[in-house]
This record gives C-alpha cells, sequence and structure tokens, in this order.
C-alpha cells in the first residue's frame, strides 16, 4: 500500500473517532436536558398541588352548615292500615340538620335538599319511638341531628260520617256576599285513629270567592278536616277529598221580619215581652232581590216555657234567598213571669153609671169599692189608681137596694198590657126620682 492511501485510512479514522466522540456527547446533553424537563414538571406538578391545596382550605375550605326545620316525612304508613293502625299524634315532626361540606357546596344548599325520613313499618298501638334517617346531597356528609328519633303516637283506626260545611276564602264586592246554592253531597267518610277522629268537628269544601259572579256556576272545592278553631286536623283521610259545589254572588238587602207566637204559657205564668228583631238582612239572587221585601219566622211555641228565654227563629226563606252573613242565627227574647194580685181600694163616685132611666135615682151604698187585679208584678207596679176606668150599666137594675157589676178597664193599654181585672161588685140602691127613697 502506498503511503498516500495510508495516510487517507488514517485521516478517515481520526474522523469517525471525532464523530463518535461528538454524537456522545450529544446523546448524553439531550439526556441531561430531558432529566431537566422532568425535574421541571415534577417540580411544577408539586407547586401546583401545594397552591390548590392551599386555595381550597383557604379559599373553599370544608365547613359546617345547620338546618333548623327540616320536616319529617313518615313512610310505609300503608303497613299501618293494614293492621288497622293510624297516627294519632307526632310530638316532633321537624329536626334540625347539621352537614358538612365544601363552602361553594353548601353555599347552594336549600333545606329541600334534604330529606327526613321515619319508617312507621314497625309500630304498634301506643307510643313507638323512630329513628329519623337523613338523605343528603352528593359532596355533602350528615353530621349532626336532633333530636335523633321521633315519637309517634299509633292509635287504632275507626271511620265515622262527617258533614260538609261550604267556606269562602276572600271577600266579595260591598253589598254582595257568596253563597252555596248546591252541593253535591253533605256528608262524607273520615278515617284515622280514634282520637283524632274526635277532636274533627265538620268538614270544610273551600271556595274562592274571586272565583264568582252573580251568575251561578259549578265549582270543585277541595274538603278538608277541620278542629273547633277551624285548624285542619292531620293524620285523617277522607273517602273523596273534592266536592262540586253550585255557588254565586247573591245581592244583600234588609228586609222585615214577621213573627208570631201560638201555644200558651202554663196556669199562673204570663207573656211579659216576646222580643224580635223587626227587621234583618238577607242576601237574594240579583233576578229575585227586588221583589222580595220581608221573610217570615215560624211561630214560636210558648208550651213548655216556664223563664226567660232566648230562642232561635226559623226563617222561611224564599227560593234565591239565603241568610246574609252575620244574621245566620236569629234569636227572640221571651221574658215571662208569675201572675200577682193587686187589690185597689177606690172612690165609688169615680164610677160611670150609664143607661140609668130618667125617673130613676142610684146611690152607693159604700163609698168605696175594691177592684182586684191579676198580672205580672212589674206590669202591676206601674199601675195606680187613676189608671183605672169604673162604669156601671144601670139598663136592667130594678127600683130597691140590689148588688150591680162595675166593669173595670185602664186608662193607658201600655201600662195594662197582660194584666185583667176581676169582675167588681157594690150594693147600691135605685129609688124614683125625687122620691126620697134614695136618701
Amino acid at each position: 500500500m502506498s503511503d498516500e492511501n495510508m495516510n487517507n485510512t488514517g485521516t478517515q479514522g481520526l474522523e469517525t473517532e471525532r464523530d463518535r466522540q461528538k454524537n456522545e456527547r450529544e446523546i448524553q446533553r439531550h439526556r441531561k436536558e430531558r432529566r431537566r424537563r422532568i425535574i421541571t414538571a415534577i417540580v411544577s406538578v408539586i407547586i401546583a398541588v401545594v397552591l390548590w391545596m392551599y386555595v381550597v382550605n383557604q379559599e373553599n375550605p370544608t365547613v359546617d352548615r345547620t338546618f333548623s326545620n327540616i320536616k319529617v316525612e313518615y313512610i310505609n304508613e300503608d303497613e299501618l292500615t293494614n293492621n288497622d293502625l293510624a297516627i294519632k299524634t307526632a310530638d316532633t315532626q321537624y329536626v334540625k340538620v347539621t352537614v358538612t361540606g365544601r363552602r361553594s357546596t353548601l353555599v347552594d344548599l336549600e333545606s329541600s335538599d334534604i330529606v327526613a325520613t321515619a319508617d312507621l313499618s314497625s309500630c304498634v298501638s301506643g307510643e313507638n319511638y323512630l329513628d329519623v334517617s337523613i338523605k343528603t346531597p352528593n359532596m355533602v356528609e350528615l353530621k349532626k341531628i336532633s333530636p335523633a328519633q321521633v315519637k309517634v303516637d299509633i292509635d287504632k283506626i275507626v271511620s265515622s260520617d262527617a258533614d260538609i260545611n261550604v267556606k269562602f276564602s276572600g271577600s266579595a264586592e260591598d253589598g254582595y256576599q257568596p253563597v252555596a246554592t248546591r252541593q253535591a253531597f253533605d256528608t262524607v267518610e273520615m278515617t284515622g285513629a280514634r282520637q283524632v277522629l274526635k277532636t274533627v268537628v265538620g268538614i270544610n269544601a273551600e271556595i274562592k270567592t274571586s272565583d264568582l259572579s252573580t251568575a251561578s256556576k259549578n265549582l270543585t272545592a277541595k274538603l278538608v278536616p277541620v278542629d273547633k278553631d277551624g285548624k285542619k286536623v292531620d293524620n285523617v283521610t277522607l273517602s273523596k277529598s273534592e266536592m262540586s259545589v253550585w255557588a254565586q254572588l247573591y245581592k244583600v238587602k234588609d228586609v222585615k221580619l214577621n213573627t208570631s207566637v201560638t201555644g200558651s204559657l202554663d196556669d199562673g205564668l204570663t207573656l211579659e215581652k216576646f222580643d224580635a228583631p223587626d227587621t234583618i238582612k238577607i242576601a237574594a239572587d240579583t233576578a229575585a232581590v227586588d221583589s222580595i221585601d220581608s221573610v217570615s219566622a215560624e211561630p214560636v211555641s210558648l208550651s213548655g216555657i216556664s223563664d226567660d228565654t232566648a230562642v232561635t227563629l226559623t226563617i222561611d226563606y224564599p227560593d234565591g234567598t239565603a241568610a246574609a252573613e252575620g244574621y245566620e242565627t236569629i234569636e227572640a227574647d221571651i221574658s215571662v213571669s208569675k201572675m200577682s194580685e193587686k187589690t185597689l181600694t177606690l172612690d165609688t163616685g169615680n164610677i160611670t153609671v150609664n143607661n140609668l132611666g130618667s125617673l130613676l135615682d142610684l146611690k152607693f151604698n159604700s163609698p168605696n169599692i175594691k177592684v182586684t187585679l191579676s198580672g205580672p208584678s212589674s206590669a202591676l207596679s206601674e199601675i195606680s189608681d187613676d189608671d183605672i176606668v169604673m162604669t156601671l150599666d144601670a139598663s136592667k137594675l130594678t127600683e130597691g137596694k140590689q148588688t150591680a157589676d162595675v166593669a173595670v178597664s185602664f186608662k193607658n193599654s201600655d201600662n195594662s198590657e197582660n194584666v185583667t181585672a176581676e169582675p167588681a161588685q157594690t150594693k147600691v140602691t135605685v129609688s124614683v126620682a125625687g122620691s126620697g127613697s134614695a136618701q
């Protein structure tokens, strides 16, 4: 091999070695760069996690929130019904619930998002203490509940019928009032615990006055069991939950009230006063109201009445007419008293003699005459001598001494109402005028 070829071969080997070393250095540089990038990424992730944890704990920490009025819902009530049982009372129907979670989650949480339930399936007659279960949304945990149990009193289930009363809510225009002219049925069956049903005084059929006009409408009324204060009674099941009611607005009007009495009081009693309203308000259909000027009450029987009393009048309302609000009950006051007697000694000179013949003279044999009155003591106390009018009819008298009847009446009828006078008699002498026999 020539020297030139040998030199070329050596030069090529040297260049190859330099390239290898260069490549090795490049590989090492890339490896260092990749390690640097990995370390930088890991550090960045660590910093990001630290920052996230800081933000979460400082800006959106875990907090507690309490809801005070979470209503307890009773489930599996049908199990009670299957065992002829029903809820009598539930002492605590609301619980206080404390939950925990991130602030951002709890800010938007509503009380309606929390469900509290108590299971009735294992209840027996009497007092039962039930655990309250709480269900919360995701990301929210229950921390505390108070009370953790609720007491439920269970009683035997019973059924009975109750009367339905139509009730209107809201007011009508002045001079008008809502009236139910017809309803689909008058009673409804209610079912519930025995002691609960005892508190129900009736069933209200609720109608809004704003839905009415002067023309009759057929409306659907919700049926609600109520107590003596008009408050809804819970835990009562009705055989029907609603009812059809025909109702409209009636016009209110003042009319005359006609009243009367019938029968008689027991012996020894007298009627002093029968006091009833002269007028009342009625409500009438607008088409009929102008033709109605009076209504009548059924006659009140005095039989069996022995003391002062108030009686409820039964009003005969014409078709298309009803009692106005506040006039549903109309009463009359009856005052009675025991009969008393009062005797007056009067001057016979005050007796007016009628029908005495022109040829006769009449002389009273006594200057006085006794008159006996009967009636209520209050009326008798108002009567004086001056209230008495006495007359003698002499048309049947004959000459000589005899007994004459004297009629007694009263000047003032107001004072003498319910007072009677027993027949009075006096001795008289009748003679021929101028004969001197009457002396």
